[in-house]
């Protein structure tokens, strides 16, 4: 007898199951929190899965996802739940498709064909193709047997970086072997790729100019747009390691001097492995080949690294890269009437790969423990610093001064209030040499184990008069003092300028001739001032290194003898083409950024896409967002300004100041390139915020600091007085000095000459 309020394919299984028993029907249904709960006895010894039906079920591409329920009475027996995507089809289109997920019977009904039953009622009952990745032994058979292909499956690539036995070292010297060839060949061509880690994903503009180069490629495969990416990588909820590190981590891929062309998605639970999971750009081989060197680089303490993939084109990078693919795969099977081809799968396409994060969260919880930062600790004002570090005396003066070391962090930290109230009496600037800027800094890049925090901190009996603060590093065999919130030479970290000593205006020469006297009697040291605009230490032998210029343009004078000095050319772009675009009708809006986080984060985000997009490279990397945070909440008395510019409701342009001491400092800013020939809206939003420091009586200087633009040095333009930044390194003496100056002028006719060299050979060829 046939039941007219059930779909005619719902009935055919029903018919089948009722032949064993009436009281069993299967359903396609909506996946609501009502049917979750009622599944969730089927799981009873799988917590992690049920945690993450939330975030999985979500409702997405504007579609609710489906299941199939198997019911007896009204207790569920039977559940296959699915997970809306996109494809990208070989023949240029986009079509719905489906992940099928979470497959269970419950084990008083296995064996009697209910299994069979409900992938039946699923693979008739959803007209669209049906994908299942990481299928096991037994279910593949029935899989095909039913009706499914498996064109392709995902393959397993590993490369051994630290073997662990005889096999691994075995394994790693024929990988090494067979990818010798292309190491030979791009021993030039890598240094011209660079990767950045970046602390968040990247724009939808962005991931839709990636998308270009990497999607249209004739592949069938799940579409990796903005949404996509979010969904499967930010908003996943096991996502965070105990020390606040992200599972999943972002990385762009550019040559030298262009635009971005990768996107390389990690996941690294700090235990030796790690493994790409997605990857979204170009695929040649000397890309590849840079971002496997430079990954292995950044993680020194992973012993292997996984990419699976099942993309020709990528599998033959890899290999050539000295990866070994393995003799297993992830097995893939797809229902589909179109019979689409090519396709092309990645290791976050399976949910094995989300699952294996949840099922250690709750099988390890301890290593999941709510990490406490102590740096939200309120500083207790009225504490002894002097009495703090008086067992750390390491000089005294014959003016009867005396030098303490501060080499904890801790310590560092119970000095900001006397560091506070001496940067007041100080010539020190007010922003890059607060304490709020200086302590982040050393937060976020002083976890090198090779530095040693080594802040000198100069008392006249119990009274602070100076602070000087530096790390120490062993270099060419000698002990170096770097300036905080510089690694010069060294590594790579923000750039912090108008750096030097924090001395009591009064006595700021005694000071100076103490910490030259103490400096001297080390022996063999070096001390490294970057990007400084004074010689502190005259008495000292030294050498420049490095010159770059800045400018800054005082404020204090009317905004129209301002404009009237500027070049014709230079008022234009500055103001003339906002009054144009205002006078054709466009709406020009700058609006500020709160200072919610949130807003400061997507702020930063946005900021790095622009310049992914113009100079191949974000602006702000991980750490460096990291930094900027930590830095504007531990501040006082900055005033962060992040303003937008949006043409409509289109963003268009960023620039991030923050103004301190009555200076307005331009600390970055990006901005859309080729958005009106006539019109560059980097120097329109700079043009706003040079009036708005005008207008504010609060400000008698706006500062660009140092750096150049993409094509020429358009600063110089703005009329600003010119600002010298200089990298100064002192000696304990003259026969260091000879020794380093020996050393440099090598490096830079070696240089010179190996310049020369390439550049007649590249010739040659």
């Amino acid at each position: 007898m046939v039941n007219p309020d059930v779909p005619i394919l719902v009935q055919d299984i029903s018919t089948q199951m009722t032949a064993l028993d009436p009281n069993i029907h299967i359903s396609v249904e909506a996946v609501t929190p009502e049917l979750l709960k009622q599944v969730q006895s089927l799981y009873a010894d799988e917590p992690y899965k049920v945690a993450l039906w939330d975030w999985q079920f979500k409702p997405r591409l504007g579609l609710t996802p489906v299941a199939v329920v198997a019911r007896y009475d009204d207790e569920v027996i039977g559940f296959n739940g699915t997970m809306p995507i996109l494809l990208a089809t070989h023949d240029g289109h986009q079509v719905e498709a489906i992940w099928s997920c979470d497959f269970i019977v419950d084990a008083k009904y296995r064996g009697k064909g209910l299994g069979g039953a409900i992938k039946e009622t699923l693979f008739r009952t959803v007209h669209k193709p049906i994908m299942s990745l990481g299928i096991s032994d037994s279910a593949y058979p029935l899989l095909l047997k039913k009706g499914g292909k498996s064109p392709v499956n995902l393959s397993v690539y590993h490369r051994v970086v630290k073997p662990e036995n005889i096999k691994s070292r075995i394994f790693r010297a024929y990988s090494l072997l067979r990818a010798l060839p292309l190491q030979i060949m791009q021993r030039r061509i890598r240094h011209s790729i660079y990767i950045e880690e970046l602390a968040h994903l990247p724009s939808a503009t962005v991931i839709e100019y990636l998308w270009g180069l990497y999607g249209k490629s004739g592949a069938t495969q799940v579409v990796r747009n903005y949404e996509y990416l979010h969904w499967r990588y930010v908003e996943y909820p096991f996502n965070k390691l105990p020390s606040g590190q992200s599972v999943h981590r972002f990385f762009s891929v550019a040559r030298t001097g262009q635009s971005v062309a990768g996107l390389v998605v990690v996941r690294y639970s700090g235990q030796g492995a790690l493994e790409v999971v997605d990857y979204l750009g170009c695929v040649d081989t000397d890309i590849i080949f840079a971002i496997v060197r430079q990954l292995q680089a950044r993680f020194p303490h992973v012993s292997q690294i996984g990419w699976n993939s099942s993309a020709t084109r990528l599998a033959t990078a890899l290999i050539a890269c000295g990866f070994v693919r393995k003799s297993y795969a992830s097995r893939f099977v797809v229902f589909d009437q179109e019979s689409h081809h090519g396709w092309c799968l990645a290791a976050g396409d399976s949910d094995g790969d989300f699952l294996r994060d949840a099922r250690d969260y709750f099988l390890q919880p301890e290593r999941h423990q709510k990490r406490i930062d102590d740096d939200s600790e309120e500083l207790n004002s009225a504490l002894d610093v002097y009495g703090l570090f008086r067992k750390n005396r390491i000089y005294e003066d014959k003016s009867g001064l005396n030098f303490f070391v501060v080499e904890s962090d801790n310590d560092f930290l119970l000095l900001g209030d006397a560091w506070k109230n001496l940067h007041e009496r100080s010539s020190a600037n007010s922003l890059f040499m607060s304490w709020a800027w200086q302590y982040a800094w050393w937060k976020v890049w002083g976890n090198n184990e090779r530095w040693q925090l080594s802040i000198i901190v100069i008392y006249d009996e119990d009274t602070l008069l100076g602070i000087v603060p530096v790390y120490r590093y062993y270099k060419y065999g000698l002990v170096h003092y770097q300036f905080l919130g510089n690694a010069w030479g060294i590594q790579q970290s923000v750039r912090s300028e108008y750096i030097g000593p924090l001395f009591i205006r009064e006595r700021e020469t005694e000071l100076t001739d103490a910490f030259e006297r103490y400096f001297s009697h080390l022996g063999f040291a070096v001390l490294v001032i970057p990007d400084t605009t004074q010689d502190f230490f005259s008495k000292l032998p030294q050498l420049v290194v490095r010159q770059d210029k800045g400018y800054r343009v005082s404020t204090e004078g009317a905004f129209a003898d301002y404009t009237s000095n500027l070049s014709a050319q230079t008022r234009l772009k500055l103001f003339g083409r906002r009054r144009q675009l205002i006078e054709k009708g466009i709406e020009l809006i700058l609006d500020k950024v709160s200072d919610a986080e949130n807003e400061r984060d997507n702020f930063f985000s946005d900021l790095n896409s622009f310049h992914l997009i113009r100079w191949g490279k974000p602006c702000f990397n991980r750490q460096a967002v990291i930094f900027h945070l930590g830095m504007l909440r531990l501040s006082e008395g900055f005033e962060s300004r992040m303003s937008r510019l949006l043409i409509g409701d289109q963003l268009v342009s960023l620039s991030y100041n923050i103004d301190v001491n009555r200076v307005s400092y331009n600390l970055q800013s990006g901005y859309i390139e080729h958005f009106d020939k006539k019109t560059s809206l980097g120097t329109l939003h700079m043009g706003l915020e040079i009036e708005r420091s005008f207008a504010n009586k609060q400000i008698d200087a706006f500062d660009f600091l140092a750096g150049q633009g993409k094509v020429e040095d358009y600063k110089r333009h703005y009329r600003g007085s010119s600002v010298t930044f200089c990298t100064r390194t002192y000696y304990t003496n003259r026969l260091v000095w000879f020794i380093y100056s020996l050393m440099l002028n090598s490096k830079s006719a070696f240089k010179t000459l190996k310049g020369i060299w390439r550049s007649k050979k590249w010739k040659a060829l």
